[in-house]
């Protein structure tokens, strides 16, 4: 007969060999609440945390850099015009806007540069975001700017036409007043078009629109050009060089200098009348220019030496430059003037009558001491449903061409601004959010500016 003790040993050896012949516990089953958890590895990912294999995708922008003088910019659609500085970055419905004298440089996320020249002004209409097929429109307002194209395609748009680069360097200036627009290729693929017709350039190329007339036939760049594009962008140099090789096409002089000059290098053993010719070495070119205008203006000088002067009204400058021929351009009509040290000194006067050589009896006119006044109104009402003002803030930019100095009011809705200005030609323009309105010159004194934004009534 077995013992108690032996019975129980019996009894817990049956259980415990049911405990482990038991199937296991489903996990869908949740453990009691007192249970021990069991603790899984795991990654802890905060709730506004972004995983590292988000986007990559670049926002494409212009930054400008490079400033000189007068540089005003607005970042994007619906800001206002400040004045821009070194690392300002500019979007799509951007703008930038340059004063005389000024200019700027605008990098591309891509690495397209954009030069401006002085009174530019355009807008970034287009930035597609493809970076390995980038799309550019820019519009082109009023003046000269210049492409150098880093991949994909850009346009400049214009009232009269649209010029366009696949690569790579592209020059393009409007003049709002003539209604001209004027391309220059100097390498690559580029375009010029408009209702009327189309033509492609190519290397060393150019054609201009007037008004609705179609593309005129291509021709080959001139000196001035070729040189224009040197002096603005330090990297067509290279380029020059390659669709060059040759040497580039030599000055298109208003006079026959060149003819006397071979006449008179032929005879170097005899005469030297009154004008000794381009083999003069020794005859630096004299020159002294007045300004009876009411502006400053600068004049641009390439040659044996490249260079610039400022004349301010009422002054005269005056100088030599090493012998040798040289072309001249100035601010007040960027007309080209061809002249030679062996013509004798290069004198005359801007705003003189009788022309620019010898000019030197007149004048300069009693200064404009009367500020230039104005009175602007935003009287625009509102939307009655929003309680709105489309046309949003007024914005004039007043820039003195005289001493170069800008300035700039803003004419919130309902309100009015009046004030002075210090005496001066002014440049003045207007615009809102809307877009530009008017723009043209003025001089202090008179009546002055006296206008509401929405007329008055």
């Amino acid at each position: 007969m077995l013992s108690a003790r032996r019975l129980w040993q019996l009894l817990l050896a049956a259980l415990l060999l049911a405990a482990c012949s038991a199937p296991a516990t489903s996990t869908a089953n949740p453990s009691p609440s007192n249970a021990t958890p069991v603790i899984h590895p795991s990654v802890t990912v905060p709730v506004n945390s972004t995983p590292e294999v988000a986007s990559t995708a670049v926002i494409r922008s212009a930054q400008l850099s490079e400033l000189q003088n007068n540089v005003q910019a607005m970042r994007q659609a619906g800001e206002p015009f400040v004045a821009a500085r070194e690392g300002d970055v500019v979007v799509v419905g951007g703008r930038v806007s340059t004063g005389a004298a000024s200019k700027v440089r605008l990098d591309l996320t891509e690495g397209t540069i954009v030069r401006l020249g002085a009174e530019t002004e355009f807008t970034v209409e287009a930035l597609t975001q493809d970076t390995t097929d980038p799309f550019t429109r820019l519009k082109l307002l009023t003046g000269q700017l210049w492409v150098i194209l880093n991949g994909g395609s850009l346009e400049v748009e214009t009232p009269v036409g649209v010029a366009a680069v696949r690569g790579s360097y592209l020059g393009v200036s409007f003049d709002p007043q003539t209604q001209r627009l004027e391309v220059t290729c100097l390498e690559g693929q580029c375009g010029l078009s408009n209702d009327a017709g189309e033509v492609e350039l190519t290397d060393g190329q150019s054609s201009e629109i007037v008004g609705d007339e179609p593309p005129a036939p291509i021709e080959e760049l001139t000196y001035e050009e070729i040189q224009e594009w040197i002096e603005e962008n330090p990297e067509a140099e290279a380029i020059v060089e390659e669709v060059y090789p040759e040497g580039t096409p030599t000055p298109n002089p208003e006079t026959e200098n060149a003819d006397s000059e071979g006449d008179e290098t032929n005879n170097e053993d005899g005469g030297g009348g009154s004008s000794s010719g381009s083999d003069e070495v020794g005859s630096d070119l004299q020159y002294s220019i007045g300004n009876i205008c009411q502006e400053s203006i600068t004049v641009t000088y390439s040659g044996p030496v490249s260079g610039s002067f400022t004349v301010a009204p009422g002054e005269t400058q005056s100088g030599e430059l090493p012998p040798g021929e040289y072309v001249l351009t100035n601010s007040r009509d960027n007309e080209p003037l061809v002249w030679n040290s062996a013509n004798g000194p290069l004198t005359g006067s801007f705003c003189d009558d009788g022309g620019s050589a010898g000019g030197g009896g007149n004048q300069p006119p009693l200064p404009n001491t009367e500020p230039l006044r104005y009175a602007l109104t935003h009287n625009c009402p509102a939307d009655p449903e929003t309680g709105l003002v489309r046309e949003g803030v007024w914005e004039w930019t007043f820039e003195n061409l005289t001493t170069g100095q800008t300035y700039n009011v803003s004419v919130n809705p309902g309100e009015s601004q009046s004030g002075e200005l210090p005496p001066g030609r002014y440049r003045v323009s207007d615009r809102d959010a809307t877009g530009p309105l008017t723009s043209g010159e003025i001089d202090s004194g008179g009546p002055g500016i006296n206008v509401a934004r929405c007329g008055s009534g």
